[in-house]
């Protein structure tokens, strides 16, 4: 086996910044290794993962039974689900630093509006989707999004 293929040992602590980057990382790392040894069993891959664990980490799965199981648990542990009102509001609010080249913005973009969980919807889904109701005071549809779920009177 490839000495350059086996992960190091993940140490990565879940409150940390990064934290979620390293885990993915180090998972994707793992995922590779253990797919070029053949026949390998699901105790031996919870084995391997054990063995490639710092004990800090370890204390979070040393009640898993199984391999994916322990990877499950990880993975709640290290991926956090991102503010998508913050993540938006990032992407809003970028702005091209003087020095940064067109590239380089263009890449810190896409790195946060990955969080912003956008889609591309067509005319009748966004019409379908958008809140209205009719307000009888006013005799006129209330489309803001402040009145969603709203039963107007």
């Amino acid at each position: 086996m490839d000495k350059c293929l086996r992960p190091q040992v993940f140490s990565a602590e879940a409150d940390t910044a990064g934290g979620a980057m390293r885990w993915q990382h180090w998972k994707r790392t793992l995922e590779n290794y253990l797919r070029r040894i053949d026949n390998i069993s699901a105790d031996d891959k919870l084995d391997v993962l054990i063995s490639l664990l710092d004990a800090s980490v370890y204390t979070y799965i040393r009640e898993c039974a199984s391999y994916q199981e322990a990877i499950d648990c990880l993975e709640n542990i290290y991926v956090k689900l991102a503010n998508e009102v913050h993540a938006r509001h990032k992407l809003n609010t970028c702005r091209q630093k003087s020095e940064e080249k067109i590239e380089e913005f263009f890449q810190r973009l896409k790195v946060f509006s990955a969080d912003c969980n956008c889609a591309a919807v067509t005319a009748a889904q966004n019409r379908s989707s958008y809140p209205r109701c009719f307000c009888s005071r006013t005799a006129e549809w209330v489309h803001p999004p402040a009145f969603a779920g709203r039963q107007c009177s």
